[in-house]
């Protein structure tokens, strides 16, 4: 009985199938063993391996594309002021110093005079707030004071117990500490440098990266003035006034943006000293 039923089922796959021609392409096909003899085995692709003369040049190559590649991010990565100029690091030090306190030394030379005096030395501390307070004081060899309220500049010398009170805008030239501290009002306005000088590259010199700013008004009494920088930093200024005389500064002790005493920046005259208004 079961040998009548397999041959029967067999009988009637093969008959579906070949009745509907469509449904049998469907099946998927053996290829018989002689076919598989015919075919072979798939062709194996061997890589070929680079001629060994070429291989020094192909590595020099990826050497110098990742040397190239190196050098490259290096000078990104180089920060701003080492490619600055001078004129870059005085808008840096403007934009950034809104307040300053430095020591100083302070000589005084004749311009092209051989039998002048011999120069005039001094030392001290300059103290600034931006916009246009300042304290300048000259500790040695004498003793001397200007301060810088905002709205007037005082100048006093103890051994003479005089006060001479300006105007701030006619003070401009009277210390180095104003030229930096004035202007500059926190809304995006300009410094006095910026606003009364003519900017120009000066170089290096002494290690230093150096701007020149010349007046655009011939009054200001300064032919010229040029500030040294060391990075960001300031670290001397030299002034050729109207009268031959040149004025060299150098900084020392530098403290950006401290927190200063408010008292610092304002004066009163002492009791009986004479006060000049000018």
């Amino acid at each position: 009985m079961l040998p009548e039923t397999r041959l029967e089922t067999r009988f009637f796959r093969f008959s579906c199938f070949s009745r509907f021609p469509r449904f049998s392409s469907l099946l998927p096909l053996r290829p018989s063993a002689s076919r598989r003899g015919q075919q072979g085995a798939r062709p194996v692709t061997m890589r070929q391996e680079p001629d060994a003369s070429v291989r020094p040049v192909a590595n020099l190559r990826r050497l110098c594309a990742c040397a190239q590649r190196l050098i490259l991010s290096a000078l990104l990565a180089l920060p701003l002021t080492a490619q600055a100029g001078g004129i870059d690091r005085l808008h840096h030090f403007l934009d950034t110093a809104k307040t300053l306190r430095a020591d100083f030394t302070q000589t005084v030379t004749a311009r092209n005079d051989a039998h002048s005096r011999r120069p005039q030395e001094s030392s001290g501390v300059m103290i600034f707030s931006r916009p246009g307070k300042f304290r300048w004081q000259i500790d040695k060899p004498y003793s001397q004071l200007l301060v810088g309220d905002g709205k007037q500049v005082w100048i006093y010398d103890p051994e003479l117990r005089q006060v001479t009170v300006k105007k701030m805008d006619a003070a401009l030239g009277s210390t180095p500490a104003a030229l930096l501290a004035g202007g500059d009002d926190g809304k995006g306005g300009k410094s006095t440098l910026e606003k009364n000088f003519t900017l120009h590259e000066a170089g290096e010199r002494d290690g230093l990266t150096w701007v020149e700013a010349r007046p655009k008004n011939s009054d200001s009494g300064f032919e010229r003035l040029q500030l040294g920088f060391s990075g960001n930093t300031l670290k001397a200024m030299e002034l050729f006034d109207n009268f031959g005389q040149t004025t060299r500064l150098r900084f020392s002790n530098l403290e950006h943006n401290p927190a200063l005493d408010p008292s610092l920046l304002r004066f009163t005259p002492p009791e009986g000293a004479d006060v000049i208004r000018e």
